[in-house]
């Protein structure tokens, strides 16, 4: 009987995407079988029950959903993709995203899977490592328990993907952690905004495609966000007399006790908590109860985040802890675009609240 045999294949065509210059191996280990692939994009082990090669129709078993419980185990040692074209790059896109796969991959087709990527990149770009198991729904697949770990994030959750009408919709309930808030935003091209090791975001959206498809742009649900113990980075000079202020907290003497006075030397403005709850759609993200709390200010904040327009709509209300009102720059709360900013002290006379 067969047991192992060489190939080479100049085009290799499936699920939508092309390979050049394959070469592998096939093994045939009694109940498994081995594919072995690999090109300068990907280097992949696949095992294979062998109870899908026994199947007659595959392409009906599949859409009646009859297919072994027996999972296809696919490890690639590593998946390297091209470097966008400067004009098809999507700043809120994810590494896999091709347009929602209009006329592409089909949720139906798939049996039930076993993924792992263990390097992924797109050019120069590291996008981590990435695993899950899928089991099939009646209208597509399930990864429960998914995790990622990629550019300073670790990313666990389920991700639900099924065929809607003509096209199919992905749906992912996790939670986002990092321990090195300003390292993370680095590595995404930006400057970092907040200094924190504890920072964690709860997911619950969907969008239009498969789970590569991934695009912020294009996504609708809601999130949570808590960063804890950190500071904003985006103060300048004009913030020093908050940071004076601070000193005359009483509610944070303990903490001066101990000579910790690192919220006023250090360049920005400290906070215990900074965060709150977002909802997304089209492009469009509103908070009604965002909020930063510190041993120098209490900051509230609501308004909407244009992702596409690249637009912010933001009222702040900021709370100084000292008996006398005190107008507070926009830097202060980062510099952003503010509909408003009004200050208030607890302990000054009515009325004494400022608009800036």
């Amino acid at each position: 009987s067969f047991k192992m045999a060489d190939l080479h294949v100049d085009v290799l065509e499936g699920f939508g995407q092309t390979l050049d210059d394959v070469n592998g191996q096939v093994m045939n280990l009694g109940d498994t079988w081995l594919v072995a692939l690999q090109n300068k994009t990907l280097s992949s082990v696949f095992r294979v029950p062998s109870v899908y090669l026994e199947l007659e129709d595959y392409d009906q078993l599949a859409q009646a959903r009859s297919l072994p419980e027996e999972k296809i185990d696919v490890d690639f040692i590593y998946l390297r993709l091209p470097a966008e074209d400067e004009q098809q790059q999507r700043q809120w896109a994810g590494p896999l995203t091709n347009n929602h796969n209009e006329g592409g991959i089909d949720p139906l087709d798939f049996p039930p899977l076993k993924i792992r990527v263990r390097e992924l990149m797109q050019g120069d770009d590291d996008w981590g490592s990435w695993r899950g198991q899928a089991t099939l729904t009646d209208q597509g697949l399930l990864f429960e328990n998914a995790s990622a770990d990629f550019k300073n994030i670790t990313l666990k959750g389920d991700v639900l993907w099924e065929k809607k009408g003509s096209t199919s919709q992905t749906e992912f309930i996790g939670v986002a952690t990092t321990n090195d808030v300003a390292k993370m935003t680095a590595s995404f091209g930006y400057e970092p905004l907040i200094e924190s090791q504890k920072g964690q975001l709860n997911i619950a959206i969907h969008w239009q495609g498969a789970p590569t498809d991934f695009d912020l742009s294009n996504c609708t649900g809601d999130m949570a966000l808590a960063v804890k113990d950190g500071q904003l980075l985006s103060v300048d000079n004009a913030a020093s007399s908050v940071r004076v202020i601070g000193l005359l907290n009483f509610q944070t003497l303990g903490r001066r006790l101990k000579l910790d006075f690192g919220d006023l030397y250090k360049k920005g403005l400290a906070f215990d908590t900074f965060g709150g709850d977002l909802a997304i759609d089209g492009g469009v993200v509103k908070t009604e109860n965002f909020s930063l709390g510190g041993p120098s200010t209490q900051m509230k904040m609501k308004g909407s985040i244009d992702i596409n327009k690249e637009q912010v709509y933001q009222e702040v209300e900021v709370t100084l802890p000292v008996g006398r009102n005190l107008v507070l720059p926009a830097a202060v709360v980062g510099g952003l675009p503010l509909a408003s900013a009004s200050i208030n002290s607890p302990s000054a006379p009515s009325g004494a609240n400022t608009s800036a």
